[in-house]
């Protein structure tokens, strides 16, 4: 089976925790800015040192951010500037990081021991889902299994139900914002469901992918659904079909949905009432409520794949459509969950 590599760096930390300062792209955490500087605003010196942090994030974008968030050393991080950036760019760069590296020692000193702890912890959780790789496996018609994934461990300074992931490492792996973990808010073992999710996204999905392609490139496609897809909210705002495609396939299964249930015990029903915006009736015709829609409606495909060990397939990609569909015409306000 895989084999997880477990890490934390203090140098890609500071990386992730100075970048995410500068707001550079819409996916930066301005909910952990706010925490992080609560009552203690930026002076002059680390708002310029911001400011020129995000100029140069914004030319060479994930060309240079995603290595850096993974590098385990001071020298391995000033290399691989060296390889992206002009002389004058390495030296902005270094010296704004070094400028934002004083707020972070503090950060860092509760911080580490904390991810040491997750580290521990995620070690044993992890080696007992053979079980549930096996059968994603067979979802996802994988042949191999890659030997080994690396997990990398980030900050997070939510202490409320906020586990967040990425999968843009490339073969790297994948990072996960995790330091408020603990026993009391991990609940039906969420970060390990998190970080499967991930690793589906890193390791698992291009076949699916390559079906999806050829699905929605298909004439049958174009007749039946292609206007309707085109003409909902959703795809005004992504403009982008893929991504919403797999990620209902995705979250149909993981963190939240089936395979939750199956493997972690997950009430998926209870679990959706207690979002905030589900309780209120104030969902929204938005990509991230889209999700929670996908969690509610596509139980059902989910479980008789998962049970019967189906391989996702042209079917399970057609009721994801239709679920998106329904979604543009659902009055959400009446939304029963």
């Amino acid at each position: 089976m895989m084999k997880f590599n477990i890490k934390y760096f203090k140098i890609g930390n500071l990386f992730f925790f100075a970048s995410n300062l500068s707001e550079w792209n819409s996916y930066c955490r301005k909910n952990y800015n706010k925490l992080w500087l609560k009552n203690n605003p930026l002076n002059q010196e680390e708002q310029e040192a911001v400011e020129k942090l995000r100029d140069i994030l914004k030319q060479k974008k994930y060309k240079l951010a995603d290595p850096l968030l993974t590098v385990s050393s001071e020298n391995e991080f000033r290399e691989n500037i060296s390889k992206i950036l002009s002389k004058n760019q390495t030296s902005d760069l270094t010296k704004s990081v070094d400028v934002l590296s004083k707020r972070f020692e503090k950060i860092w000193l509760r911080e580490e021991k904390n991810l040491k702890k997750i580290q521990k912890k995620l070690i044993k959780d992890l080696s007992i889902s053979n079980e549930l790789i096996v059968l994603i496996k067979k979802l996802y018609k994988i042949k191999k299994l890659p030997k080994s994934v690396n997990i990398f461990l980030f900050t997070n300074p939510i202490k409320k139900r906020i586990i967040s992931g990425g999968s843009g490492f490339g073969a790297k792996g994948i990072g996960v914002e995790c330091s408020q973990i603990t026993k009391d808010n991990n609940k039906n073992n969420q970060l390990s469901r998190v970080i499967m999710h991930e690793l589906i996204h890193a390791y698992f999905e291009k076949r699916i992918i390559d079906k999806i392609n050829k699905y929605i490139s298909s004439e049958y496609f174009k007749t039946n659904y292609q206007k309707l897809i085109f003409e909902s909210k959703i795809y005004k705002q992504v403009k982008n079909i893929m991504g919403p495609i797999k990620e209902l396939i995705l979250v149909s299964l993981l963190p939240e949905g089936y395979l939750a249930k199956k493997f972690f015990g997950l009430n998926i029903i209870s679990n959706l009432r207690e979002r905030r915006r589900i309780r209120a009736k104030k969902l929204a015709k938005n990509y991230y409520d889209l999700m929670l829609f996908g969690v509610f409606k596509m139980r059902d495909i989910a479980k008789n794949y998962s049970d019967n060990q189906k391989s996702i397939d042209k079917n399970y990609i057609e009721k994801t459509i239709e679920c998106w569909i329904k979604f543009e015409n659902t009055d959400l306000k009446k939304l029963k969950i």
